[in-house]
């Protein structure tokens, strides 16, 4: 999408994701994330970075190009949503058997986090909480119907398709 705006306007054109919490977003980028900058060439993302780096943002990292960045945003948010869904999978198995979500899901998670991340930080768990209806957010779901769209597959299938029971859902 990036290279499609640099071909209409024919200015130094960059894409750099946004990542961070609403309302603070702005301290998130800031201090939190490494901004990542790939440009549809060296220079337009050396001066996106520049300007970046300008108003403050101090972690900026120019990689290869910005379809590195748009792919890498939405396979982050994709990857976001799968973890959404598995922590509401758990939640409703609990309820199903009478189980307990607290040590099956969240102690049982945490303490593989803590487990592997002392050698094998890599392969650490995101630990939810399951909240009821739909997975919110401006960004979650519009992403994955973007991906799906662009790139049709099982993973952004499944998502999607327990996102419209999880609509139906309110406990």
């Amino acid at each position: 999408m990036t290279q499609e705006v640099a071909k209409k306007t024919k200015l130094p054109t960059a894409h750099s994701p946004i990542r961070g919490d609403h309302p603070n977003l702005y301290s998130a980028i800031k201090n939190d994330f490494v901004k990542y900058v790939g440009g549809v060439d060296r220079e337009s993302a050396h001066l996106a970075a520049r300007n970046l780096q300008a108003i403050g943002i101090e972690k900026v990292e120019i990689v290869g190009d910005s379809l590195d960045t748009e792919l890498g945003k939405l396979v982050n948010i994709a990857g976001f949503a799968w973890s959404i869904v598995l922590c509401k999978w758990a939640a409703r198995l609990c309820r199903h058997f009478g189980a307990d979500f607290g040590i099956v899901y969240e102690q049982f998670m945490e303490s593989y986090n803590e487990g592997y991340g002392r050698d094998k930080p890599n392969v650490r768990q995101a630990v939810l909480k399951p909240i009821p209806g739909p997975i919110g957010g401006h960004c979650v779901i519009p992403d994955v119907e973007f991906l799906d769209k662009s790139f049709r597959n099982a993973l952004t299938k499944f998502i999607l398709n327990e996102n419209k029971a999880y609509k139906k859902e309110r406990s």
